[in-house]
């Protein structure tokens, strides 16, 4: 009797660590990208290339990371641009694609997601533009 006391007392209290684990994980605030500043300045050339040249090592270093790029736009989209020569950008729900062109250059703020070996393009996520 003893025994099984111990284990179902055991099982419960694994149960209710990990309950409150779990409701910690789900309700930590969100990251503030606009807070924060660019942990790495670089060309969208440069970037490009240290993807290119070396891609297990950059994502080491830029993956999930705010990075400014700077470069000519070579497409616009609904909320998203592409600089040239390939880093795709989704901007930030508070940014506005209104003032920017293509051909245009411009210095953004994102956060690195991955990069693309198919396509050759580094994507960027809560991008905000510099300038």
């Amino acid at each position: 009797m003893k025994k099984s006391r111990v284990i179902l007392t055991m099982l419960l209290s694994i149960l209710l660590a990990a309950g409150i684990f779990v409701y910690y994980q789900f309700n930590k605030p969100h990251r503030d990208f606009a807070a924060e500043e660019a942990a790495y300045t670089l060309s969208a050339e440069g970037l490009v290339k240290a993807y290119q040249q070396d891609p297990s090592l950059s994502d080491s270093l830029y993956v999930d990371q705010l990075v400014a790029v700077s470069g000519e736009i070579s497409q616009l989209k609904e909320n998203a641009l592409l600089l040239s020569p390939g880093i795709y950008l989704s901007l930030d729900s508070t940014q506005s694609l209104a003032a920017l062109q293509v051909g245009q250059q411009v210095s953004l703020v994102g956060r690195v997601l991955s990069y693309d070996p198919l396509l050759e393009e580094v994507k960027m996520d809560n991008a905000r533009i510099q300038n």
